[in-house]
């Protein structure tokens, strides 16, 4: 039987500026016609086989746990689990051979988007290992949402840079890469050069997002809910094709079928077409973001046949390499305002010390580069409306433009912005110590004002617990709570630590010297507890822990009022248990390690990359970019789903700093009654 292969890394001549044009066209047909198609990620390394039995061992476990319903899944991965090397049959070997496969250049490349999502059937191949592309989203996804992906990256690149890693919460040993196979007992896996190539966290994204717009175009997809007779039921157990992990010799071609596969169970789950999604451009667009190119047209370039697939193709885009970037940038984000009519595109505009693509307008987002924070809001999951129904009207013609203008509305300004560097609970706690009691911006203060303290934990979290933009919940705020527990826990471990010291040192008839440094760490140590002292001023009189609640979802309303800041009775009651740590002083360590905290952590982790809090006169309390600074502007414009920081430049012209979440007016608060929009320009 003739097979025709097509390789796209020899099929094309890339010093052909016509050539190259006419297969910008043609390559979406081409992954989509194939019967397969292979994703390279390069010759087998030491790691790669180790790192594909890992994920297919961890699967393996993941689809025993779900035979009956989805409880089971805690069994192995419980929701409070620190590290994937937890897991029974996981080593510490495997965890870093995982992060090694993963640090692989095809997780980040533009040109990858479309094969990985176009193909019908996707298998990834590293040297004599072949991987399913489901089993690798799957895998993904689950560490993802037991918050373990950042505990794996900081795990490895801890050995990578010889750095602590952590165990159980605590130091583990230090390992420099030369030495960590030998460590870790197992010689024979050979060493990696140890380059971090992508960023851990940027890999993730990838393979969440390809994984995202799969399920739009409708191909094979992990789901989940049991699959019966083609139908989900919700709730239940995940499916996913079965034997994640074959060898290239027992079946070159991938064609055979595995034993004791569960691809049957595999279904298309796409019901509506995906230009009827919303915000599927900006989708792929972000997708694309953090991968490379060596030609930064190909970040919207590598995206033709996708688009071509939807059968609605950006208007206006010049399809030609002689096309100067930032005016291929400037086009397509005029073309997509002018066919949605909205400004979300908006939001992917980065920080603007992040920007390197000179020319570009401040509301054109550099594709070139990646964007460096999380997104408040995850196309095509959309939670917020800060305009309401109210859409942008689109300039008539793309042009040459180099002024957006728009309408919008305006909110405040910002008087005071969290430091840059230092304890983020110090950083953040000091912004929000300045707010009333009682949230309630311009003055509005009712008998349904929540307490400051929820406002706190919403912003530090952008009010969302997850990608699919699932609302926080008040056992979010539960995990908040611990979090300042833990705080304050560890603070007074290592003061009472240092008092012993003293004490011993005086026993002696010796001086205990100190650094003006270690001095400097101290006096931190105990802002802590002035911050928390005034945090809890105003807060409701009983404080209401996770453990003295039922097992459903208690949701925030006007009606309930929660104390998120811990109560000085039940701060006692963890300062008072202390243990012996090898044989040396008493110290108080022990804080709370729920799951609500856990997911709480990865949010907040995640909002906090890229961002800084801030604080308005009439009491709004926000995150927006680094860049940040008093004096800037919150406004929310026609046609956005959620608010901007915005710059004065002139009489109604302003340079776009970048989307932010103030909480309070999220869901087209700000815009209600009869207010009248203000005409300005985006310059």
């Amino acid at each position: 039987m003739s097979r025709y292969i097509w390789v796209d890394m020899v099929c094309i001549n890339q010093e052909d500026i016509h050539e190259r044009n006419a297969q910008i066209r043609t390559m979406g047909r081409i992954f989509e016609s194939a019967s397969i198609v292979f994703g390279w990620l390069g010759p087998e390394a030491n790691l790669s086989r180790r790192a594909g039995a890992a994920m297919a061992h961890v699967l393996d476990k993941a689809f025993e746990a779900h035979t009956t319903k989805v409880t089971d899944f805690d069994k192995f991965l419980p929701p409070d689990i620190k590290a994937l090397f937890c897991v029974e049959g996981v080593t510490e070997v495997d965890v870093y051979a995982i992060f090694a496969l993963l640090q692989r250049l095809w997780f980040r490349r533009a040109w990858i988007i479309q094969e990985a999502v176009l193909a019908k059937k996707l298998i990834i191949v590293c040297g004599g290992v072949m991987l399913q592309w489901g089993g690798i989203e799957l895998f993904v996804s689950l560490l993802h949402s037991r918050n373990l992906f950042r505990a794996l990256s900081t795990f490895a690149t801890g050995i990578m840079s010889g750095g602590p890693t952590y165990k159980d919460g605590k130091q583990h040993r230090k390992l420099g890469f030369d030495s960590v196979f030998s460590l870790l007992g197992d010689e024979s896996v050979g060493q990696w050069n140890g380059d971090l190539q992508v960023d851990p966290l940027e890999s993730q994204d990838f393979i969440n997002g390809v994984g995202t717009l799969r399920r739009l175009f409708g191909r094979e997809v992990v789901i989940t809910g049991h699959v019966k007779n083609g139908k989900a039921d919700a709730g239940e157990t995940l499916t996913a094709s079965g034997n994640h992990l074959t060898e290239i010799g027992d079946d070159p071609a991938g064609f055979k079928e595995q034993p004791n596969s569960k691809s049957e169970e595999l279904i298309d789950i796409s019901e509506e077409p995906l230009t009827a999604v919303s915000g599927w451009r900006e989708t792929l667009l972000h997708v694309c973001r953090s991968c490379a190119a060596s030609d930064p047209r190909d970040k919207i370039f590598s995206l033709f046949g996708i688009l071509e697939k939807t059968g609605s193709q950006i208007p206006d885009i010049i399809w030609d390499y002689r096309t100067p970037a930032h005016d291929l940038y400037r086009v397509t984000v005029l073309a997509i305002i002018r066919v949605t009519k909205r400004l979300d595109i908006l939001a992917q505009v980065q920080d603007p010390s992040r920007t390197k693509l000179p020319g570009l307008p401040s509301w054109v987002p550099d594709f070139s580069v990646s964007l460096g924070a999380a997104q408040f809001e995850n196309f095509p999951h959309t939670y917020f409306s800060a305009a309401g129904t109210r859409s942008h009207c689109a300039p008539p013609t793309a042009g040459i433009a180099l002024r957006l203008p728009v309408e919008g509305f305006f909110i405040d300004n910002i008087i005071d912005v969290a430091a840059l560097k230092g304890c983020y609970f110090l950083r953040t706690a000091k912004i929000v110590a300045r707010l009333p009691p009682r949230y309630h911006p311009k003055g509005r203060l009712t008998n349904k004002s929540p307490a400051r303290s929820q406002a706190y934990w919403s912003t530090l979290v952008g009010a969302l617990t997850n990608d699919d933009g699932d609302p926080a919940t008040a056992k979010i705020g539960f995990g908040f709570s611990e979090w300042i527990i833990e705080e304050l826990v560890r603070a007074y471990s290592q003061q009472k630590q240092r008092q012993r010291m003293r004490d011993e040192q005086l026993i002696k008839g010796k001086i205990h010297h100190e650094s003006p440094s270690v001095q400097k760490y101290f006096k931190m140590l105990s802002e802590k507890f002035l911050l928390w002292i005034a945090l809890t001023r105003g807060e409701p009189e009983e404080y209401i822990h996770v453990d003295t609640v039922n097992d459903s979802e208690v949701y925030i309303s006007p009606e309930t009022q929660l104390r998120f800041i811990p109560d000085e009775t039940t701060l006692y009651t963890y300062l008072s248990q202390e243990t012996t740590i090898l044989g040396m002083y008493p110290v108080a360590h022990k804080y709370p390690e729920s799951a609500y905290k856990a997911a709480f952590m990865a949010r907040k982790a995640e909002m906090k990359r890229g961002h800084r809090m801030f604080r308005t006169p009439n009491n709004y309390l926000g995150m927006g970019p680094i860049s940040s600074q008093v004096g800037d502007e919150i406004w929310v414009l026609k046609g956005s789903r959620v608010p901007f920081i915005l710059r004065r430049k002139g009489t109604g012209q302003y340079q776009l700093i970048g989307e932010a979440y103030v909480h309070g007016i999220m869901h087209g608060e700000a815009v209600e009654g009869n207010f009248k929009p203000t005409s300005l320009e985006l310059v």
